[in-house]
């Protein structure tokens, strides 16, 4: 009897650890994607200067929601002590059909956006061969819409991802009541003008 009790304590306590790991695990996966072993210094977005770089493993973004990349900025877990979660981001890829973001595919090249600019934090990233290398920037002073690029790992470009950030407790702009009541006796004024001229 001791033995059976002995038996199914071990059992419980190995089934426990190893449902605490797979727990730990899954939890690593929907925050941090795996480190890439490139350093991230080594490649360039032609910009201003980053606040910070990553290199990770595997694909950055892919369909609807993001992938790594955001799951990572919207957990703030992607770059070493920038909460990035304070923000809600969306993002663009060079090879979405209808992007409005362009980008070479060799090692080196140049990127544009057609119709846009960056100007509050975002995030420019590099998919090169298995992984990726995304560079935050937070200090933008002024409009932004093209640049240059060179990947960490001197492989061609796969793709580049730009995530943008907007923050969800900024003001936003109100019309002011004056400037409402003005806009509308100009109209109520130039529809009378214009009545009165048809009499006339």
């Amino acid at each position: 009897m001791k033995r059976l009790i002995s038996t199914l304590v071990a059992s419980s306590l190995l089934g426990a650890a190893a449902v605490g790991f797979s727990g730990t695990e899954a939890l690593a996966q929907r925050g941090a994607p795996a480190w890439g072993s490139t350093d991230c210094t080594a490649g360039s977005v032609g910009l201003l200067d980053y606040a910070a770089c990553v290199t990770a493993a595997g694909n950055d973004a892919f369909g609807p929601t993001g992938g790594p990349l955001l799951d990572g900025l919207r957990s703030g877990t992607l770059f070493s002590g920038i909460d990035t979660s304070v923000f809600e981001w969306s993002f663009m890829k060079s090879d979405d059909a209808g992007s409005p973001l362009v980008a070479g595919s060799d090692a080196t090249g140049s990127w544009s956006l057609a119709g846009m600019n960056l100007t509050g934090p975002f995030v420019v990233s590099l998919k090169a061969g298995n992984e990726f290398s995304a560079y935050y920037f937070n200090n933008v002073t002024e409009a932004i819409s093209s640049g240059t690029f060179s990947t960490a790992n001197n492989r061609g470009l796969s793709h580049m991802t730009i995530a943008t950030a907007v923050d969800p407790n900024a003001p936003q702009d109100t019309p002011e009541p004056f400037s409402m009541i003005g806009a509308g006796l100009a109209i109520s004024a130039g529809a009378w003008m214009k009545k009165r001229n048809k009499k006339a």
